[in-house]
């Protein structure tokens, strides 16, 4: 699910940067256009920027990582991205930033956990073949 360009949290449900339900919506929407725009790049032979930027248990930066992705074909359209860097030492957390074509946040995601060794970060865009299980639920009743 997309992020925020501003709070970076998930849009549409998360996010509280717009005050009605119709503008999160658009702004989803444009955050999606966006990574279809990124997938179109990708199979073009662009490479995406991943940021990781690790910080301490009082929201402290440690250390800020910025790199280009490694990409592998999951499926026509569907890719996997790959950054792997050296974590910092009293970790408590990592922020990840995946950037779109045009150098602006696409998905920002922030996860808890001790990162002092090498951290290998997977990330799945593109168009999957499968709708998801709550689809296939609501579709069946």
């Amino acid at each position: 699910m997309v992020s925020c360009p501003v709070c970076g949290l998930p849009l549409p449900y998360d996010c509280r940067c717009y005050r009605t339900k119709e503008e999160r919506l658009d702004a989803y929407l444009k955050q999606l256009a966006r990574e279809l725009e990124l997938v179109k790049r990708v199979i073009n032979g662009y490479r995406p920027a991943v940021e990781l930027v690790f910080f301490n248990g009082k929201g402290q930066e440690l250390k800020r990582e910025r790199c280009t992705a490694s990409v592998v074909e999951v499926d026509d359209f569907e890719y996997e991205l790959r950054v792997r860097v050296r974590g910092a030492r009293d970790s408590a957390g990592v922020e990840m930033i995946l950037y779109g074509v045009d150098g602006q946040i696409l998905f920002r995601r922030r996860v808890m956990g001790w990162f002092p060794g090498e951290v290998e970060v997977e990330w799945y865009i593109g168009v999957p073949r499968e709708v998801t299980v709550a689809h296939k639920r609501r579709k069946c009743l």
